[in-house]
C-alpha cells in the first residue's frame, strides 16, 4: 500500500534545511520500517510513502510519527511552524495523486481553525470532515453554508471585521463567553458585544440547539470543500 505525507513549511526556509528536514523525516520513518522517496516543492515536504507488511491493514498514525522524530531535533522545525497532512493508504501506485490531494485537504482544514492545535494529521481520522469533503461541488451542500453563514462572511469582507473567526472560536469553546474571554484576554462585555453582533447579523439564536447546529456544520463544510 502507498500513501503521501506532506509536511507544509509556515514560513522562510533555505533549500539546505529543506534538504536537512526531509533526511531527518525519511531515515526516522525508515527506521521504523517505512521506506519512502521524497522530494520538495516550493514550500511542501513531499513523501512517497510504503506500508509495512506486518501493519496487516491497520493505518499507521504517520503524521504522529512524523511530530515525535521532529520533536526535541535542533534544526529548523524549531523556528519554522510546519503543518503535517497524510492522505490514505491505497493498493496501487497510480492513486498517490488523490492521496496526495486527501494531505493537502487535511492541511487546508488546519489552517482555516487556527485557534485549534488538535485537528489530526491523518485524512482517515477527519471524521464529519472526511464525509463532507467528498461531496466537493455539491450545490445543495455549498448552499447550505451560503445560507446559515453567508451574511457573516460578506459583513466581515465588506467591514474588514473578523466576526467569522470570532464564531469558530465561540463554538470551540463550547459557546462560553467565559471562556472565550479567557483565552482572548478579553472583557466579558466586549464578548458579550460580538456574540449579539453575530446574532444580529445572522438573525440567529446562537442559544438555540438548532441553530447551534447548523453554524457548526456550516463552518465544517466551509472547512472541508
Amino acid at each position: 500500500c502507498y500513501c503521501v505525507l506532506v509536511c507544509r513549511l509556515q514560513g522562510e526556509c533555505s533549500d539546505r534545511d529543506k534538504q536537512t528536514l526531509c533526511v531527518k523525516i525519511g531515515n526516522g520513518l525508515a527506521d521504523k520500517g517505512y521506506r519512502q522517496v521524497f522530494f520538495v516543492k516550493d514550500n511542501r515536504l513531499i513523501f512517497s510513502v510504503l506500508g509495512r507488511e506486518e501493519d496487516n491493514g491497520r493505518m499507521p498514525k504517520l503524521g504522529e510519527m512524523v511530530v515525535s522524530i521532529l520533536e526535541g531535533q535542533a534544526v529548523i522545525s524549531n523556528k519554522v511552524p510546519i503543518a503535517i497532512g497524510v492522505g490514505q493508504f491505497y493498493k496501487h501506485f497510480e492513486n498517490l495523486r488523490r492521496s496526495y490531494k486527501e494531505a493537502l485537504k487535511v492541511i487546508k482544514i488546519k489552517d482555516n481553525n487556527p485557534y485549534c492545535s488538535c485537528y489530526p494529521c491523518e485524512y482517515d481520522d477527519l471524521g464529519i470532515y472526511k464525509m463532507f469533503a467528498q461531496l466537493e461541488g455539491n450545490n445543495e451542500v455549498s448552499g447550505f453554508y451560503k445560507q446559515v453563514l453567508g451574511k457573516l462572511e460578506e459583513f466581515d469582507q465588506i467591514n474588514s471585521t473578523q466576526y467569522m473567526d470570532f464564531l469558530r472560536l465561540y463554538i470551540e469553546e463550547d459557546f462560553s463567553p467565559t471562556r472565550v474571554g479567557q483565552r482572548l484576554f478579553m472583557h466579558r462585555n466586549t464578548v458579550l458585544y460580538k456574540i449579539n453582533r453575530i446574532k444580529e447579523i445572522l438573525g440567529r439564536d446562537l442559544s438555540s440547539s438548532r441553530d447551534k447546529t447548523d453554524i457548526t456544520v456550516a463552518l465544517i463544510i466551509k472547512d472541508a470543500l
